[in-house]
């Protein structure tokens, strides 16, 4: 479900630059076909999609039956005189229109080019206009479109104007691209003669300038989606569009580079990028970096200077005059090119580059050397206390940068602080700014230790791979030179990162004393091997080793204790073992309320709530998350989810699921992000979503909690009227759970097995269930065992006691899913029919579960149990089907969801079609993935009154 975009198909240049600009084509278009007026200017900065937007009007003109004639202007051009004029009428001789007319005229231009006097007096430009226009007459209409007119030859542009004058009449039109901002009246078009006789044509309405403006964020989007088919997320897209400052090429070129680098990740037709990754260069060959190398050779070396020194404002020119050892003089001429080409602009004093893009890539550009002797140069003259630089994080880039050529102890004692500083808030800088320091120690010991905190740093912001690339070293030949709680935190991170990049072999290899690197016997490397039997999906292994083990890592150092305990309670919860978590709650010796400046005791809280949260006591951990004084935001990505899922509120949790994918928290926390991937399956399928339930589940299998995603499977089976398939799924299910010794998650599965065997008549089967879950409810003492227990003694004995003691307690818990799950299946069953019926849809009404309503319509119409909303069923069946067809579901197979006949599904398709404007099933499915079909709205607003009605 979690794909990179490396090997993705790409879009033209052309179609992704037309995003946002149909408006204006459409407008070209009407002007050139009317020749009102007969010259329109398009202008735009490089890279705004001039280009693109000329092909496609030409495009469409040609369409429409309407000759076009056609001339890129290269920069060459410039040196002939009437070269382009020559061309067009080359390209117009093939009409048998007066044909000696035409050539007489050609030959004309033909030896007035020859003349190196380039200036056109206005009298022959006049006799010269006029002698083109009676040859061209016979072959209007005719429109042309010069695309670069800023190269055209003198010569040729001091026939604009009297050209321009006859266009009209004659029913021709011409169309330039000029690249540029406001051009008339600002001299872009190179000479005063030619501006003058724009401001001429302007005056009399004979000319339109039509100027390209950046893409909005909104256009962005846009234009992302159609490169993607998914949405961005939108801190991508505020990455995007702010670097490229909404310049198409500029966007489509981060886009390249990012694909290129595999920065982003689609999960569920979303887009998001990796965390702690900066923009990436772009190669040097891009149209945006020729455009900086076209202004001259002078200003490309300053360009380039610019790119490290431009936040250093007005001293910027001084410093780079001496690294680049030319005049400052020289150094201000190129800086005032490059700020009349819009690659730069003035910011006070100082300096920035317009697209942040083209600074990336210019830094690009820049040799190692270079940047080492800029940076340091900076550097130096911020330690010098010549310049005061604002931004906190730019004398640590300089440092890092200079490398050796600033004093190595004296920039190590400024970046670690740094670093240390954004440990845990930004990731990219610290990563960074650590390895720097890495490099410029000099004794064992200080390496050592810096490396063991370059490699933590990594794996807080899961760049695993460069986790394990630190730590190794200092796990082969430095250990000596740590403390055995370092040793500990170190190879756990070393095993954790092992298993996030899926190393199962080294992974083995520790767990049988066969690697090099942890092959003792201390305290300190059998909890780390407990750890390593976790994440190869052997919990019940772990469970065993940390308990036969626990007299020797308990009474080890701080660290190896807390993470035996903590590797102790996770094992224990996924092994159906929870005595130590509430054991571990009952302590009297615990804090108070832990302190964020330790990370341990801090972990040691999100583990308790992880767990309780794994075990479904959402009650139990807002209570704690209250006491204790800890935001939402604190928390993991799963654990986010699962808190907002038993809220009820689908929107939020699917948001934090998708972004926790991308961001591969799968192996550093494995059993919480199977049970968050359950739980989005969950809310796709009962959106409708069964293509991308059954894509993300699957995505998700590995050697943890596969059980929890067969269950999934078979409910979506279910849903589609696939019972077999449901029914093996299920047996499969209990069959993993059972032989893995992972039971976490398996009361619903037994719920459900009961229902199965008392509806189709197998009592022996039902009972054992029904006792396997009264000894659950023992031992795990939770809430959803005693529900889960509570729901098959009714189903099995028919104890109506034992369903309204469910019921009560679903209704203390208050989760809106658990509880319009309960109601509905007790319901269907005879319990408190209408009434449970009732509340069951308006719970799922809540969260927007359009198909499971739909479902239940079905169940209320056969009990006779009224349907509210007649409008709403409308509206929410239409929703459904549109979603569906997107999944690619057959009539048939939509009949059997929506209880009805293939002929009367055909005939709902119809009406949508007929209501919508699209024509097929591929239409209605691509508007849903661009976003033009609302498929996803906002969840209603009764969500909150559902919700405190029933926490009562």
């Amino acid at each position: 479900m979690a794909t990179d975009l490396a090997g993705d198909r790409e879009l033209s240049a052309s179609a992704r630059r037309l995003v946002g600009r149909d408006s204006v084509i459409t407008d070209l278009v009407g002007a050139a076909q009317t020749s009102k007026p007969p010259l329109t200017l398009v202008t735009g900065d490089t890279g705004i999609g001039r280009t693109a937007v000329l092909d496609e009007v030409r495009r469409r003109l040609d369409a429409d039956g309407v000759r076009v004639l056609a001339v890129r202007v290269d920069e060459d051009d410039r040196r002939t005189p009437y070269g382009v004029l020559y061309q067009l009428l080359a390209e117009l001789g093939g009409s048998a229109v007066r044909p000696d007319a035409l050539a007489s005229v050609r030959g004309l231009v033909a030896k007035l080019s020859l003349d190196a006097d380039t200036r056109t007096p206005p009298e022959v430009a006049f006799q010269l206009a006029t002698a083109i226009c009676n040859a061209v007459r016979g072959h209007a209409p005719v429109v042309v479109v010069l695309d670069d007119a800023q190269y055209l030859d003198e010569s040729t542009a001091a026939l604009l104007e009297p050209m321009v004058r006859r266009l009209g009449l004659m029913r021709c039109s011409l169309i330039m691209g000029v690249r540029g901002g406001d051009v008339v009246g600002a001299n872009k078009i190179d000479t005063a003669t030619r501006q003058a006789a724009l401001r001429n044509l302007r005056r009399d309405g004979l000319l339109k300038q039509v100027l390209l403006r950046p893409l909005t964020r909104a256009q962005s989007a846009a234009l992302i989606r159609q490169e993607f088919s998914a949405r961005p997320a939108g801190d991508l897209l505020d990455w995007l569009h702010g670097s490229s400052r909404g310049n198409p090429a500029a966007l489509t070129a981060a886009l390249e580079a990012c694909r290129g680098a595999q920065l982003l990740r689609v999960v569920d037709r979303h887009v998001y990028r990796r965390p702690a990754t900066e923009l990436p260069a772009l190669p040097e060959s891009h149209p945006l970096v020729n455009a900086v190398r076209r202004i001259g050779s002078a200003a490309w070396p300053v360009a380039r200077a610019m790119a490290i020194l431009a936040p250093l404002g007005e001293h910027a020119p001084r410093l780079a005059a001496e690294v680049l050892e030319i005049d400052e003089a020289s150094v201000r001429a190129a800086l005032s090119e490059l700020l009349a080409h819009r690659v730069l602009v003035r910011t006070g004093k100082g300096w920035r580059f317009r697209l942040p893009v083209v600074r990336a890539v210019l830094h690009s550009c820049l040799g190692p050397y270079e940047r080492r002797q800029l940076s340091a140069r900076a550097a130096q003259a911020v330690w010098d206390g010549e310049v005061v630089v604002n931004d906190r994080t730019y004398l640590p880039d300089l440092l890092a940068e200079a490398g050796r050529l600033v004093d190595p102890a004296r920039s190590a004692d400024e970046l670690l602080p740094a670093a240390v500083e954004v440990m845990f808030t930004d990731g990219r800088h610290a990563i960074r700014w650590l390895r720097a320091v890495v490099d410029r120690v000099d004794t064992p010991e200080q390496r050592a230790v810096m490396q063991m905190a370059h490699a933590s740093a990594c794996a807080i912001h899961l760049r695993m791979r460069e986790a394990v690339a630190s730590a190794r070293p200092v796990l082969e030949h430095l250990t000596e030179h740590l403390t055995p709680d370092m040793v500990q935190e170190l190879q756990i991170v070393y095993v954790a990162a092992l298993g996030y990049c899926g190393k199962a072999a080294e992974l083995t290899r520790i767990v049988d004393r066969e690697a090099d690197l942890l092959s003792g016997d201390s305290p300190q490397e059998t909890v780390a091997r407990g750890y390593a039997l976790a994440l190869l999906g052997r919990w019940s292994d772990a469970y065993a080793l940390i308990r036969e083990q626990r007299a020797r890592w308990s009474h080890a150092d701080p660290v190896t204790a807390n993470f035996g305990t903590l590797l102790e309670i996770g094992a224990g919860v996924v092994a159906g073992k929870t005595e130590h978590l509430f054991d571990f709650r009952a302590r009297s010796d615990r804090p108070p309320e832990p302190s964020q400046s330790d990370q341990r005791q801090f972990e040691t809280l999100r583990l308790e709530i992880d767990m309780l949260l794994l075990l479904g006591e959402n009650h139990q951990v807002e209570e704690l998350m209250s006491a204790q004084n800890v935001a939402i935001e604190q928390l993991h990505g799963p654990a986010q989810f699962l808190i907002h899922f038993a809220r009820g509120d689908w929107p939020k949790a699917m948001e934090i699921a998708r972004r926790s994918i991308a961001e591969g928290v799968f192996s550093a926390n494995p059993a919480s992000t199977v049970v968050m991937y359950h739980g989005a399956v969950d809310i796709l399928g009962g959106t409708g979503w069964l293509g991308r339930a059954r894509t993300l589940a699957e995505s998700a299998r590995g050697v943890h909690l596969n059980h929890l995603l067969d269950f999934t499977e078979a409910c979506i089976h279910r849903g589609l009227g696939e019972d077999a398939e449901a029914d093996a799924m299920l047996e499969q299910a209990l069959t993993r759970a059972e032989r893995s010794g992972q039971l976490l998650g398996t009361e619903e599965l037994l719920v459900e097995l009961t229902v199965r065997d008392v509806t189709q008549g197998r009592a022996e089967s039902a009972a054992r269930h029904l006792a396997r879950l009264r000894e659950m409810a023992d031992e795990l003492r939770s809430g959803r065992a005693e529900i889960a227990c509570l729901q098959a003694q009714y189903h099995v004995h028919g104890d109506v006691g034992a369903a309204r003691e469910a019921v009560r307690l679903a209704r203390a818990r208050a989760q809106p899913y658990e509880m319009a799950k309960l109601f509905t299946r007790l319901a269907l069953s005879g319990a408190d029919t209408q009434k449970l019926l009732t509340e069951a849809y308006e719970l799922f009404g809540a969260m927007d579960a359009l198909l499971w309503r739909a479902k239940l319509r079905q169940f209320m119409r056969a009990a006779h149990v009224p349907v509210p909303g007649r409008s709403q069923t409308t509206a929410e069946n239409e929703r459904l089907l549109a979603i569906l067809v997107t999944e690619g579901m057959t009539n048939r197979q939509l009949a059997m969801i929506f209880g009805t006949s293939e002929k009367t599904i055909e005939g709902r398709l119809t009406r949508l079609f007929a209501r919508i404007g699209y024509r097929s099933r591929v239409e209605l499915a691509a508007a849903i993935l661009t976003g033009e079909y609302p498929a996803e709205p906002s969840p209603p607003k009764v969500q909150s009154r559902a919700r405190s009605r029933h926490s009562a």
